[in-house]
């Protein structure tokens, strides 16, 4: 089982809608967030290398309502892991998690990162170190469970 990326994420009231529930939209930003911050130190931060990770899909479930003033949700963690490595991309899962979910998270986020080549505007295979970077973060296991839909 490979390593897990942790992310705090901070909810800002800004986040929440008029019920107090954080917008679904911003799942997508903490998401994105916590991406950034993992993969950085594999790229060395944004285009340093000529290259970075654009986002080509990604997949949002909503697993329960995130309350802002809730108890369990003032502390969000990212839990952040790939699921497989290509020649050019990588399929991770990004799990929202609240300091009170013990059952599943609040949200899991599926995407499929390229890495990028700005100068030749196509997709760049992973180097060897890269590649093991990533797979170091490779999970085998079934993730959280999803819950009833």
């Amino acid at each position: 089982m490979g390593e897990v990326f942790e992310y705090a994420v901070h909810l800002r009231w800004s986040d929440a809608d008029r019920n107090g529930h954080i917008n679904n939209g911003k799942f997508a930003t903490f998401a994105e967030d916590a991406r950034i911050r993992w993969f950085e130190s594999l790229l060395g931060g944004h285009r340093d290398m000529g290259s970075s990770l654009i986002l080509a899909r990604q997949e949002i479930d909503y697993l329960r309502q995130v309350i802002v003033e809730d108890e369990q949700d003032l502390a969000m963690t990212m839990r952040c892991f790939a699921l497989s490595v290509g020649r050019t991309s990588t399929r991770i899962r990004e799990e929202l998690w609240g300091a009170g979910d013990v059952d599943g998270p609040a949200a899991a986020i599926e995407c499929v990162l390229v890495h990028f080549d700005y100068e030749s505007a196509s997709s760049k295979p992973w180097s060897d170190e890269q590649r093991e970077w990533i797979e170091g973060y490779l999970r085998v296991e079934e993730p959280a469970e999803q819950g009833a839909r």
